[in-house]
């Protein structure tokens, strides 16, 4: 049976679906632990501000993030949105230190080109096998690293 690209990408957005992205995790998990090689999870979280609260933001937030975020990383980067607001991408090859530095270079990019009103993006990262062995808990630790990379301030609050 031929499976068509619809399984594995979401249409709306372009990124790979939950599912697609999951199963890639634990597949690069398990061969980075075969390879004895690294790979880093980085989770970036979008939040609007609002008066009295702060929400998920909305669907066109998330791809305009996810497209900048694409221009500033690999190809072979996978990127895919895993909750309401937060996009997953995960680093083949690349350990702790090396990760953070392509998060500085994606929170460059951000800058210079994504200027919302009102936006919160945190970013959280975890390394297998510095913080976990497996996809569940490399989630899990890189939830628990996650800090505000920029807030742009509405003016008018």
């Amino acid at each position: 049976m031929r499976m068509s690209n619809a399984c594995f990408y979401d249409a709306c957005s372009g990124l790979l679906t939950r599912e697609a992205f999951s199963f890639m995790v634990d597949h690069h998990v398990k061969q980075a632990q075969r390879a004895q090689e690294f790979l880093t999870l980085a989770i970036f979280k979008a939040e609007r501000e609002c008066v009295d609260a702060i929400v998920s933001a909305d669907e066109w937030i998330v791809k305009e993030l996810a497209r900048l975020i694409r221009g500033a990383v690999r190809s072979t980067d996978l990127l895919a949105r895993t909750a309401d607001g937060v996009l997953s991408l995960l680093l083949v090859g690349i350990d702790y230190d090396r990760a953070r530095c392509v998060i500085e270079r994606i929170d460059e990019h951000l800058r210079r080109y994504y200027r919302p009103p009102v936006l919160r993006i945190s970013v959280g990262a975890a390394c297998c096998p510095t913080h976990a062995i497996c996809a569940d808990d490399l989630l899990q630790q890189a939830l628990l690293q996650t800090v505000q990379l920029h807030s742009e301030p509405d003016p008018a609050l």
